[in-house]
């Protein structure tokens, strides 16, 4: 009995101890303007329901079956236990969870997005922090300073800001990606990427234009094509026309061109083009070359697809084993 006091007594030195560290070094985080990372809040939450549920459940058990006493009933009265204790624990964690109301996702840039919600029915907010270390991260405010951080981060280069465009869009230039500026229209809540840019448009444009006569040799048409539409990209970029009697031609030479971009296209500092980015080939159709564009159902926009090639992140994005059937059956769902 007299060892179980002490373990008894080191478990609460212990919780309380776990309690004083964790307010001390909030109070701590707080002026030195940082903020906790939610996992250690929710280990924090977890540990400080769990070690006194355990630590009472252990001392009842103990005295339930190592008494001499020994009363009848114990395993329903130990169960009981078990079964209120858990739903302490849970009920416990659902509140907070309801009053902290937070979640975070690590971006492609090494940042944070926290979403947060200032009531039940409202909608969720957004802010953003960039880790200091594994406990805390630091919120920011994004700046033209923090895109072009943003940008090398994600892409493995360095960027550097040259001014606005004349919708007051900043833009940003960098030596790995050569002759080629990148225009950011802000930031986004979805996705694994903060910034809405328009690097991969704009890099593959430029390859479709450079490889154009060693690739496609079979009447498809390429032309400059702007979309308006702050999720994707406002510069025109280069797009290849499918016309419907050149579908299968078009899909060999697509499938050509991917497949030496993926094995020899090059940076100006010699990385592959494609480690750090996708490509993006937008596609517009024509019944023939002489028809209009083919426009979705009734509407006046033009109805466009586009192929993605480059690192293999998701099933639907074509690498050097690509194939002639897949980039077919793509063009083939633009006429249906």
């Amino acid at each position: 009995m007299r060892n179980k006091a002490k373990v008894n007594r080191a478990v609460l030195a212990i919780w309380i101890g776990m309690i004083l560290i964790y307010h001390a070094a909030l109070h701590f985080l707080e002026m030195k303007q940082l903020e906790y990372r939610n996992w250690v809040n929710s280990l924090y939450i977890v540990l400080f329901w769990l070690v006194p549920l355990l630590l009472i459940g252990s001392n009842l058990w103990w005295k339930l079956y190592n008494t001499p006493e020994k009363k009848r009933g114990s395993s329903i009265i130990f169960a009981s236990y078990c079964v209120v204790g858990i739903l302490i624990f849970l009920s416990a964690n659902f509140v907070y969870m309801v009053v902290d109301n937070t979640s975070e996702t690590k971006l492609s840039d090494g940042n944070y997005r926290v979403q947060f919600s200032t009531g039940f029915l409202e909608p969720n907010e957004y802010y953003y922090a960039e880790p200091v270390n594994v406990f805390s991260r630091r919120r920011f405010q994004w700046t033209v300073e923090k895109y072009a951080d943003s940008l090398s981060k994600t892409y493995n280069a360095k960027f550097q800001y040259i001014g606005d465009d004349d919708a007051g869009n900043p833009q940003f230039t960098s030596s790995e990606y050569a002759d080629t500026t990148v225009t950011v229209y802000g930031v986004e809540y979805i996705g694994v990427d903060a910034l809405v840019d328009d690097l991969i448009y704009m890099v593959t444009s430029s390859r479709l234009k450079q490889e154009w006569d060693n690739f496609f040799t079979h009447g498809e048409g390429c032309v400059l094509w702007g979309c308006d539409s702050e999720r994707i990209w406002r510069k025109p970029v280069y797009a290849v026309v499918v016309y419907r009697d050149k579908v299968e031609e078009t899909a060999e030479d697509l499938a050509a061109f991917i497949k030496s971009e993926c094995e020899t296209a090059v940076r100006a500092d010699g990385e592959p083009l494609y480690a750090n980015m996708n490509g993006s080939i937008f596609l517009l159709y024509k019944e023939h070359e002489d028809s209009d564009y083919i426009k979705i159902g009734n509407s006046d926009y033009i109805d466009s697809k586009n192929i993605p090639y480059g690192k293999k992140t998701h099933y639907w994005v074509h690498d050097a084993n690509v194939n002639v059937e897949d980039i077919l059956s793509a063009l083939e769902f633009g006429f249906r």
